[in-house]
């Protein structure tokens, strides 16, 4: 949490509380307020919940911080803990108690790039990032067998942070069970899963509060291109990262977007990472339990016929994705 503290003229303690230490559809423990032109207002009271279509459209608008009154830091605390603990059991349950460093790894990534999304793209922030991939992908290079229940690591993402930590890890196990073992290129795919839909949230605001959903159509089409801009001169992050953000809405019979590139013209990781996309967005979109979203989601990526995959890719996908779930 943070200790960023304000005073008002009654000398009332305020603390600003970062996005990212909130879960959304969870009661909140105490009420949340916006600074608003000198004042703070009640944006949700105790027992309310943040949804999670609310908490991306925050993250959208770079409104990543909250107010909370300085005697509710105890409660807040308890309460991240809690769902912290709760979400890495809940994990665990589905991808085995082995891979709990993993597991334990992954929600710390997860609020680093909330962090990124609402706005945050210091050197230090972006650092943190590929610090924790690192960690991540080297523990699969030392323990290969940890990777098995990737799929399963892979919760139902509600908002673009889940589905973005989930594309990162859906992509570096598809690329693990390709062959691609070399921990450099590894990181690479996580990294561009992680930051494939960044251009999103560095969209000017007014999009999406123009309520004009055809301008915000034709500029999320741009999205590719804005995210590769956004971070090619940090340089921490690698052609290959980049390559990979703007190539993955590109289609394998050249239909895709931003350029309407083809087959042998598309980076081979930008193509598991284009699988990984699809599969989470259809499992985000089923009704039904884990297991049950992801054979969905097989399926549908079943009926490509060389369209939007590479078939050969996609087939060699399809039979990882199904280890992963067994």
């Amino acid at each position: 949490m943070s200790d960023d503290v304000l005073k008002t003229k009654n000398n009332y303690r305020w603390i600003s509380l970062h996005i990212s230490n909130i879960e959304p559809d969870i009661e909140l423990p105490a009420p949340i307020y916006f600074f608003i032109n000198g004042k703070f207002i009640e944006f949700k009271q105790k027992g309310d919940i943040l949804p999670s279509e609310k908490y991306e459209q925050l993250i959208l608008r770079k409104l990543p911080y909250f107010f909370i009154a300085a005697n509710s830091i105890d409660v807040f605390d308890q309460w991240i803990e809690k769902i912290r603990i709760n979400n890495l059991e809940s994990i665990a349950v589905n991808a085995g108690l082995e891979n709990k460093e993993l597991i334990t790894l992954k929600q710390v990534i997860k609020g680093h790039i909330a962090r990124v999304f609402s706005g945050d793209m210091s050197d230090k922030a972006i650092s943190s990032v590929t610090w924790e991939t690192r960690s991540f992908v080297k523990i699969i290079g030392e323990s290969p067998v940890a990777d098995v229940s990737f799929v399963k690591m892979s919760e139902s993402s509600r908002n673009i942070v889940e589905h973005s930590v989930n594309v990162a890890i859906l992509s570096v196990y598809l690329a693990h069970h390709l062959g691609y073992k070399q921990l450099k290129i590894l990181e690479s795919i996580f990294l561009g899963g992680l930051f494939h839909d960044i251009g999103k949230t560095t969209l000017d605001v007014q999009y999406y509060e123009e309520h004009n959903l055809d301008v915000l159509k034709q500029k999320l089409k741009e999205h590719p291109i804005i995210g590769r801009q956004a971070l090619q001169s940090n340089i921490q992050i690698g052609e290959e990262v980049l390559r990979i953000i703007e190539e993955h809405h590109e289609h394998n019979d050249g239909s895709g977007y931003p350029y309407e590139k083809r087959g042998a013209q598309l980076y081979d990781l930008s193509k598991l990472v284009s699988i990984a996309d699809a599969f989470d967005n259809y499992v985000k979109n089923c009704p039904g339990n884990l297991t049950e979203k992801s054979l969905f989601a097989i399926q549908q990526l079943e009926k490509d016929n060389g369209n939007i995959f590479d078939p050969q890719k996609l087939l060699k996908a399809i039979r990882a994705l199904r280890l992963g779930i067994k």
